[in-house]
């Protein structure tokens, strides 16, 4: 028997709606904090990171064969950087595909560049974290030394066509340094003496070998 004075047993309207309220997650303020992209970039890079190390040794090898790259100069081999921020590659290359970046470069050089070589660096240097010190410092060196005969292997002619490289460093301070003598002539005759000097140069560049 159902007694009229009983109450319902179904939630109130109102009840209900404050349940759902109670319920809703409130959007995180992590996505207004200007510090959001570096906690991403980090995830990002313990995450590959770790998969990277599940399926590589400490110790991996040089994946391309250094004997095929032509070897510089002996000081510029000695140059050639061993370390490498994947934060700054990173940098760079979201720099290069966001819309102030190629805008900079269609303002400077009239063409869209391309960022490939940008996100190769960066996820080379993800896959060199994995590898051991002297491996990492190897693969490295010969990243960087590809990258100067990219630039400067390919031309026909070099600056060391005209000026001999130096095989050893200088001692400090001996660096642009002249014979000693001052010169005691006019202003007239040093300009005739410099004139004869790149008239000599001209002279022995067009004279056939």
């Amino acid at each position: 028997m159902t007694r009229p004075w009983a109450t319902p047993t179904s939630p109130s309207p109102s009840a209900s709606s404050e349940d759902a309220l109670k319920n809703t997650k409130t959007p995180s303020s992590d996505q207004n904090n200007p510090d959001a992209a570096d906690t991403a970039l980090i995830s990002i890079i313990a995450e590959v990171s770790r998969d990277s190390s599940n399926s590589q040794s400490s110790e991996s090898p040089v994946p391309s064969n250094p004997e095929s790259l032509q070897r510089l100069g002996p000081i510029a081999e000695h140059l050639l950087p061993t370390t490498m921020s994947c934060r700054d590659a990173f940098d760079s290359a979201f720099y290069c595909t966001s819309l102030g970046g190629a805008f900079t470069h269609l303002y400077r050089y009239g063409t869209v560049r391309s960022c490939n070589e940008h996100w190769n660096k960066f996820w080379f240097c993800m896959r060199t974290r994995t590898y051991g010190d002297t491996a990492k410092q190897a693969a490295i060196k010969e990243y960087y030394r590809t990258v100067e005969n990219s630039k400067y292997g390919k031309r026909g002619t070099s600056s060391e066509d005209i000026w001999r490289s130096r095989d050893e460093l200088l001692d400090p301070g001996m660096a642009f340094r002249g014979d000693g003598q001052e010169w005691t002539g006019s202003d007239e005759e040093w300009r005739m003496a410099v004139l004869d000097v790149r008239k000599k140069i001209r002279e022995v560049g067009s004279t056939p070998e």
